[in-house]
C-alpha cells in the first residue's frame, strides 16, 4: 500500500491515492445513490407528520389522517416497554454460562448505564418502522488524557515515575520527611477508549445499492457535518481542510423532511467554525494487486479529498447493523410499518374531506339566485347569512337554496372498514390498545384470542429489531475484547472487576424474544407453573432433578420479569459469586436429638378438650385459694391488731417502770456520791493531823 501512504511532510493532510481506488471509490459512491428509496422515506415522514397532500382546494376541507403516526407510535412504545422493562431481549450464549452472564452484563452497563441507550433504541427502532430500514453502529472513540493530582511523593516514588514513563505535567516540594523532600505533582493519566453506540440517521448512511446484506456491500460509509475545528483537533491539516469543497452526489430530501423546514446551512460561516461533509467509508478494494480485496478504513472530504487511509485486519469488522420490519427475501430493504397504511391513510384522507365537505354543505347550501331578482342589496345579505336574516329582493323569482341529498353513513362505515384493514395488516387492533364499550358484550376468551393474535405482529417485529440488537451487541463484546480495559460492572447486585480481554472468541449474542411467549404476563404464568413442578419434585424427594441452584434460578427470573429489582435482596444464592464455590451448609441436627425434640413436641401436643378441662380446674383451684388466702388475711389482720394492742400497753407499763427504777437509782447515785465526800473530808483531816 506504498502508493496510499501519507505525502512526505503532510502529517494530518491531503495523501496521494491510486488512481484506480479513487475511480473506485468515485463510481462506488455514485451507486450508493437510490433516489426512489429517499423520496418513499421522505414520504413517509410526511405521512407521519401529517403534512398536506398538495391537492387541497380553498373553501373545501383540508383534514388528513393520521394513520402513520398513529400506528408507528403505537408499535414504537409497545416494542419499547418489552425492551427497557428490565428483561433481557439480548443475551450471550457460552457453554461457561457464568462467563455468558458476565458479557451480558457487561455490555448493558455499558450500553445502558454509560450512555444513554433508551435514546439509542428509541430512534434506531422508530426509524425503521417510518422509513423502512434503519441503521446503527458501535465504535469506539480514543479520550484525551485526565490531569490528576498525587499527593505525598517523596523522591524515591518521583524516581520511580520517571523511570515507568509517567508525563508529569507540574510539581511542587510541599514538605519533608524522614527520607528528604516531599512533592505534589500533577500527571497525565490515560483514560482508556470509550465505546459508543449511536443510530444513524437513513440520510447520513450510504450503502451499495446492489448488496443484499451490508456486509456483501463493496463500500458503506457514514457523511457527517463536522467543524473543521474538530477535525483539527483530531490531528488534521487546518489549511487544507478549510480548502474542502461541498458533495454534490446527494440531496438534503430526506434530512430537510425529517428537520420540517427548521434545518438552516451554516454556508455562513468560514474558517475553523465552518461545517464540512466529512466521510468515513468501509471500502473492498484489491490495494495491493494479489487479487484479493482488502477491507480499506478511509477518511475524507465531500469533494474526495482522501486524507486517512489504513488497511484492516483479516479479523477486523465494519461498526454498522441494520434492521428492517418487515425484511423482502434476499434483499436488505424491505418494506416499513408505515408502507402498511399510508395508501389507507390516503384514502381515509378522501373520505373523511368528502363527509365533512357534505356535513358542511347540508349546513351551509348554496343559493340559486335569478338574475330578475337581484336588488341593491341581495348579494350582500346572501354573502353575510345569520340565524334569522331576510335576503332582500326584487322581482317575480325569489332565491332559492340548493339542496343536495347527503348520506354520511356511508362514508363512515367506508371509514369503518378501512380501520378493520389497518387492523388486519398491522396487527394493531382496538383490543390491543384498550378496550372499548361494545368489547363488554364479547366474550372474555374471544376476546383474549383477538388480543393474542394481534400482538402476533408486534412479537415478529419486536423479534427481528432484537436480531438486529444481538448482532450489534456481538460486534460490541470483539470490540472490547480487542481494546477494552478492566471495568467494574454490577453483576447480580454486587460490583466485580470484569476483564475483557480475557473473553473467548466464540461468543455471540442472540435475541430472548421468542414468537408467541414474548408477553410478560405469558412468561409469569410460565415461571410460575415452572415454580410448582419444582415444588412438587423436591416434596417428591426427587432432589436429582431439582437442586438448589435450579430453585434459585426459578426465584431469579421471577424477580427479573416481575420488575422487582436485585435477587439478591429476596433470595441467597446458594453458590458464592465471588469464589464460584457453594456456600457452607448449616450442619444437619443430630437424630438423638431430633427424637428427644418430636418426643417432646408429642408430650405437648394436647387435645383442645384436656386443655380447656385443665384451664377450668386451674380456674376453681385458684377462686378458692383466692377465698382461703383472703380468710387467712383478715385473721391475720385481726391478730396482729389485737397483738399491737398488747404490745403498746405493755411498752406503757414498761415505760413507767423504767422511770420509776431511773428515779431511784439517782436518787441512791447521790446518796453515794455524798457518803463519798463525807469520807473524804474526814481523810483530809486525819492526814493533816
Amino acid at each position: 500500500m506504498n502508493d496510499m501512504t501519507p505525502v512526505e511532510g503532510k502529517t494530518g493532510g491531503i495523501i496521494d491515492i491510486s488512481p484506480d481506488l479513487e475511480s473506485f471509490l468515485k463510481e462506488e459512491y455514485d451507486r450508493c445513490v437510490d433516489t426512489a428509496l429517499e423520496e418513499e422515506r421522505t414520504t413517509a415522514i410526511k405521512r407521519y407528520n401529517g403534512e398536506p397532500y398538495g391537492d387541497e382546494e380553498a373553501g373545501r376541507s383540508q383534514v388528513v389522517a393520521r394513520d402513520t403516526a398513529e400506528v408507528v407510535d403505537y408499535m414504537t412504545v409497545s416494542i419499547l416497554r418489552t425492551l427497557v422493562a428490565g428483561d433481557r431481549v439480548v443475551e450471550f450464549a457460552h457453554k461457561n454460562a457464568e462467563l455468558a452472564q458476565e458479557i451480558t452484563e457487561t455490555i448493558m452497563h455499558l450500553f445502558m448505564d454509560r450512555q444513554d441507550g433508551y435514546q439509542m433504541l428509541h430512534d434506531w427502532l422508530k426509524a425503521g418502522l417510518l422509513e423502512k430500514s434503519a441503521v446503527a453502529m458501535t465504535f469506539m472513540e480514543e479520550q484525551p488524557p485526565k490531569r490528576r493530582t498525587v499527593e505525598n511523593v517523596n523522591a524515591l516514588e518521583l524516581a520511580v515515575m520517571f523511570e515507568d514513563g509517567t508525563e508529569i505535567i507540574e510539581g511542587e516540594q510541599t514538605g519533608e520527611d524522614e527520607d528528604g523532600p516531599v512533592f505534589t505533582v500533577v500527571i497525565k493519566e490515560d483514560q482508556g477508549p470509550k465505546f459508543c453506540d449511536m443510530a444513524v440517521p437513513n440520510e447520513e448512511f450510504y450503502c451499495s445499492t446492489d448488496a443484499a446484506t451490508i456486509d456483501a456491500a463493496l463500500l458503506k460509509g457514514r457523511r457527517i457535518r463536522k467543524h473543521i475545528s474538530d477535525l483539527v483537533a483530531e490531528g488534521f491539516d487546518r489549511g487544507e481542510l478549510e480548502m474542502a469543497g461541498e458533495s454534490a452526489s446527494f440531496d438534503d430530501m430526506l434530512r430537510t423532511s425529517r428537520d420540517d423546514g427548521r434545518y438552516y446551512s451554516d454556508g455562513s460561516r468560514d474558517g475553523v467554525s465552518r461545517q464540512i461533509w466529512w466521510h468515513e467509508e468501509w471500502a473492498r478494494f484489491d490495494a495491493n494487486g494479489d487479487g484479493i480485496a482488502e477491507l480499506l478504513y478511509i477518511r475524507r472530504t465531500g469533494d474526495f479529498k482522501v486524507f486517512a487511509v489504513q488497511e484492516m485486519e483479516e479479523d477486523t469488522d465494519h461498526p454498522f447493523e441494520d434492521w428492517c420490519p418487515f425484511p423482502m427475501q434476499h434483499r436488505r430493504i424491505g418494506q416499513s410499518l408505515a408502507d402498511k397504511v399510508m395508501d389507507l391513510e390516503r384514502i381515509a384522507t378522501v373520505l373523511m374531506r368528502q363527509s365533512l365537505d357534505g356535513i358542511y354543505h347540508a349546513n351551509s347550501p348554496r343559493t340559486y339566485l335569478h338574475e330578475g331578482s337581484i336588488g341593491l342589496n341581495t348579494i350582500e345579505d346572501l354573502l353575510n347569512p345569520s340565524v334569522g336574516s331576510i335576503v332582500r329582493w326584487k322581482g317575480n323569482v325569489a332565491p332559492a337554496e340548493r339542496t343536495g341529498q347527503f348520506n354520511a353513513a356511508d362514508g363512515f362505515n367506508m371509514l369503518e372498514y378501512l380501520a378493520g384493514q389497518r387492523e388486519q395488516r398491522t396487527g394493531i387492533t382496538r383490543l390491543n390498545q384498550g378496550l372499548d364499550a361494545e368489547t363488554l358484550n364479547k366474550t372474555a376468551t374471544g376476546v383474549s384470542l383477538v388480543q393474542a393474535q394481534g400482538q402476533q405482529m408486534e412479537e415478529y417485529l419486536a423479534r427481528n429489531f432484537a436480531s438486529a440488537l444481538a448482532r450489534l451487541f456481538t460486534k460490541k463484546a470483539r470490540l472490547l475484547k480487542a481494546y477494552g480495559q478492566p471495568i467494574e460492572v454490577p453483576i447480580d447486585g454486587q460490583y466485580r472487576e470484569v476483564d475483557p480481554s480475557k473473553w473467548p472468541d466464540d461468543v455471540i449474542a442472540r435475541p430472548r424474544i421468542g414468537l408467541g411467549a414474548s408477553r410478560k404476563d405469558q412468561k409469569l404464568a410460565n415461571l410460575r407453573e415452572m415454580m410448582a413442578m419444582q415444588q412438587a419434585l423436591v416434596q417428591g424427594g426427587f432432589v436429582s432433578l431439582v437442586g438448589e441452584k435450579q430453585l434459585f434460578n426459578a426465584a431469579k427470573a421471577f424477580v427479573a420479569d416481575t420488575g422487582m429489582g436485585d435477587v439478591n435482596e429476596y433470595f441467597m444464592d446458594p453458590v458464592d459469586p465471588q469464589t464460584g464455590q457453594p456456600r457452607p451448609q448449616p450442619p444437619k441436627p443430630d437424630p438423638a436429638m431430633e427424637k428427644v425434640k418430636i418426643d417432646a413436641q408429642a408430650k405437648a401436643q394436647m387435645s383442645e378438650a384436656e386443655l380447656q378441662l385443665k384451664r377450668e380446674e386451674a380456674a376453681l383451684r385458684l377462686k378458692g385459694i383466692q377465698e382461703e388466702a383472703a380468710a387467712k388475711i383478715e385473721l391475720e389482720r385481726q391478730k396482729a391488731a389485737a397483738q399491737i394492742e398488747l404490745a403498746r400497753q405493755k411498752a406503757v407499763a414498761e415505760g413507767q417502770l423504767a422511770r420509776e427504777q431511773m428515779q431511784a437509782e439517782a436518787e441512791l447515785e447521790v446518796m453515794r456520791m455524798a457518803a463519798q465526800r463525807d469520807a473524804d473530808s474526814e481523810r483530809m483531816e486525819y492526814d493533816a493531823i
